[in-house]
C-alpha cells in the first residue's frame, strides 16, 4: 500500500444507495470514512447492521468503521 494511505485522512461520502455504500465501505478500510445520506430510515438501518442495498452485506456493514450521518453539517 502507499505511505499516504492511513488513517489521518477523513472521507466523506455523500450518497448511501448501490455505489456509495460500497465505496463507503472499501475506504474505510484504509480512511475515516462518514457516510452521508438525507433519508434517516436508511442511516438507521445502516446503524443497525442492515444493508438494504445487498451489496456488501449484514455482517460485513455491522463490522466496518463508517461512522454513518442524516446531519446536515458532518
Amino acid at each position: 500500500m502507499n505511505n499516504f494511505l492511513n488513517e489521518d485522512y477523513d472521507i466523506a461520502i455523500i450518497g448511501l444507495g448501490y455505489v456509495g455504500l460500497p465505496l463507503a465501505y472499501e475506504l474505510s478500510k484504509d480512511y475515516n470514512v462518514t457516510g452521508f445520506d438525507l433519508s434517516i430510515d436508511k442511516i438507521n438501518n445502516y446503524k443497525a447492521g442492515i444493508d438494504l442495498t445487498n451489496e456488501i452485506g449484514n455482517e460485513k456493514l455491522k463490522n466496518s468503521k463508517i461512522n454513518f450521518s442524516y446531519e446536515k453539517k458532518i
